[in-house]
């Protein structure tokens, strides 16, 4: 969280594209910030014309190009942040927990605590 109550959603760049999928997807501009990642086999956004219409077309006047700015509201921008593509993912943390496989390297002590805790994953060994 940003100082001043602001939430940021951190999304790889190949699950942003697939937004318009998702449920009630449009209610995320309402909640946070998006800031969007490299994944590994998927570049980052750099033109528009690259979305899927609906996407781009919800998304046109929400990008900014300086981190700085998504402290100025509480949510509604998108961020593009250049980063080292991981291929961890949530679908391979879940899977080595269902797997009872360990996660200790995957995620920071704490993270790996509280879906512990909280059960995040159903069926968790």
């Amino acid at each position: 969280m940003l100082s001043g109550g602001a939430f940021c959603f951190i999304v790889g760049a190949d699950a942003f594209v697939k937004l318009p999928n998702w449920y009630h997807w449009c209610d995320l501009f309402d909640l946070c910030h998006l800031i969007v990642v490299n994944r590994p086999g998927f570049d980052l956004i750099h033109k528009q014309a690259d979305l899927p219409h609906t996407l781009a077309r919800e998304c046109r006047d929400r990008w900014i190009d300086q981190v700085e700015l998504l402290k100025q509201r509480a949510s509604g921008f998108i961020y593009c942040a250049a980063t080292t593509p991981s291929a961890i993912s949530a679908t391979v943390i879940r899977h080595a927990i269902l797997t009872g496989k360990s996660i200790r390297y995957l995620l920071p002590d704490s993270v790996i605590n509280y879906i512990y805790r909280y059960h995040v994953y159903p069926g968790e060994k």
